[in-house]
């Protein structure tokens, strides 16, 4: 599918779907710990599979990309389930990967952490490549929720595990 010159929404979401399930398999694969390429290498999986998702979004258009006119705009059209779940599948998928590799867990003897990596090849690290990952995932979450708040504004909920999973795991990174 040509994102860039496709208008189909539900072409779309198969195209996200796809990058979505190539990110939970690497991630089921064992993710940082089995590809034990670091995740600036242009040579890794990681890498490839965040290629995948900026590719995809820059790709979308005006209409496509995720904003609140567009989401009126679908709900209006009778397709705002499919525009929020193509959206959701995306911004998963950022999480997910970049958690990764800051698994931000609460312990029990002293709050949040990470990254938590000590490998010596994690921390010659571009500039700011910790701050910006973190940023994508807090960001991604931010984005998921206010898609579940404009749902909710129009008396629409998703009953889906993977909308429950997302609505968890966007729950769990905002209460940082």
């Amino acid at each position: 599918i040509n994102i860039a010159a496709t208008r189909n929404l539900f072409a779309l979401f198969i195209s996200a779907t796809e990058i979505w399930a190539d990110c939970s398999s690497w991630i089921i694969q064992g993710g940082r710990h089995h590809f034990l390429k670091t995740p600036w290498d242009e040579t890794g999986e990681w890498y490839r599979l965040n290629r995948r998702l900026s590719h995809f979004e820059s790709q979308l258009g005006p209409k496509e990309s995720l904003s609140s006119q567009s989401l009126d705009a679908f709900f209006t059209l009778g397709q705002g389930s499919i525009y929020c779940y193509m959206h959701l599948t995306l911004l998963i998928s950022k999480i997910l990967i970049h958690r990764n590799y800051m698994p931000f867990i609460p312990l029990d003897d002293g709050g949040p952490k990470g990254p938590s990596d000590a490998c010596p090849e994690l921390k010659n690290s571009p500039p700011n490549w910790w701050e910006n990952s973190a940023h994508i995932v807090f960001e991604a979450a931010k984005e998921a929720s206010l898609i579940y708040d404009e749902c909710k504004k129009r008396n629409m909920y998703f009953c889906s595990p993977f909308a429950g999973f997302v609505a968890l795991t966007c729950a769990s990174t905002l209460f940082y």
